[in-house]
């Protein structure tokens, strides 16, 4: 989801959803845009009236058709899925004024191909849509809580460039990741993919360096068999981020404060004061170690996914003292990861 906000003007929300379900700008058949634009000179989590536009394309931009609606909502945020090729089911929600840490229902739109043009057209929307919303948004949380990313850093000299891009196509080629040739974003020099997984490799001119990017949803495993395949490259760095979600929305922060707090004595950690940006970012507490931070954060109406409260573990070097301290905050969490998670049900598109 992309937010562009300005207190003179107004903000805007926006997104796709594509079909199939993970496809990307490179294969997808059919795309459903959102957007949202806020009323001129109110904040968007104000409960105040919102434009939506909803337009249905195809891979070759073609218009197959466009809503328009307005509705009164705070924060608005959408999700769409695509049962078939042939019918998309586009619902709208917020959390309410006071930030319900359930979706509360606003609107749902639903679309069918006609036959007869090969467009699509709206047809009633069916009465579950906030319980695919709910299911898909509880889903989320359980993947995020999974999350492992692993980054690598190297010179950005043209020799390295080359070495790294050639080590990325080898290990796309033995684990079975397909490459994104067409760039996301400024410096993305390499794109590989399969579902909740994928290698980045991102130049960085500013610093000078090249990151090679490995995250995954549950996927530690295939995380450090993509590590150990460019261990032969002249590698200055690495660094390790793992994500874990307490159970129960934003509730008992106390108790997760307290939990993190322990576990952080227990190996050694020191309480750091909040940083600049730590009320704006929802930063509750933080703890340091040389090469080892613990954020707390509680995230908000100003993020894109329900509230709830978030422990990050960044590691700079060796993770075996890490994996430890990650083991020991999941057991006072009660936050292990599931097995076993379904492939690919992000709202929107996560990767």
């Amino acid at each position: 989801m992309l937010a562009l906000t300005s207190c003179q003007s107004f903000t805007y929300v926006g997104g796709t959803a594509n079909y199939p379900v993970n496809s990307d700008w490179t294969n997808y058949e059919y795309a459903v845009n959102v957007e949202i634009d806020g009323q001129r000179g109110k904040a968007f989590v104000d409960f105040t009236p919102k434009d939506v536009d909803v337009i249905l394309e195809d891979r070759a931009g073609q218009v197959l058709m466009e809503k328009k609606r307005t509705v009164e909502a705070a924060d608005l945020d959408w999700m769409a899925r695509w049962p078939t090729p042939d019918r998309v089911e586009v619902a709208f929600f917020d959390f309410g004024e006071s930030g319900e840490k359930k979706p509360r229902f606003v609107l749902a739109m639903t679309f069918a191909r006609d036959e007869a043009s090969g467009k699509f057209k709206e047809v009633e929307a069916g009465a579950n849509a906030m319980n695919w919303v709910e299911a898909n948004y509880a889903e989320y949380l359980e993947r995020k809580n999974a999350y492992e990313g692993i980054f690598l850093y190297t010179a950005s000299d043209a020799q390295t460039q080359a070495q790294v891009l050639a080590a990325a196509q080898q290990a796309a080629d033995r684990l079975g990741l397909r490459s994104r040739s067409a760039p996301a974003f400024d410096g993305l020099i390499g794109d590989y993919v399969t579902d909740d997984f994928e290698i980045n490799i991102l130049r960085e001119d500013g610093e000078k360096q090249i990151v090679i990017s490995i995250e995954g949803f549950g996927k530690g495993d295939l995380c450090e068999k993509a590590e150990e395949m460019f261990q032969g490259l002249p590698l200055r760095g690495t660094g390790r981020s793992v994500t874990i979600i307490p159970p129960g929305g934003l509730k008992g922060q106390e108790a997760v404060l307290e939990a993190v707090g322990s576990v952080a004595a227990k190996f050694g950690l020191e309480k750091q004061p909040p940083s600049a940006l730590g009320e704006h970012a929802g930063e509750l507490a933080a703890y340091t170690a040389p090469g080892l931070d613990i954020t707390v954060s509680a995230t908000t109406l100003d993020d894109e996914y329900p509230p709830h409260l978030e422990v990050d573990l960044d590691v700079r070097g060796k993770f075996e003292r890490a994996k430890k301290i990650e083991d020991a905050l999941r057991e006072a969490l009660q936050a292990e990861v599931k097995p076993g998670l379904p492939p690919g049900k992000f709202p929107h598109n996560y990767f």
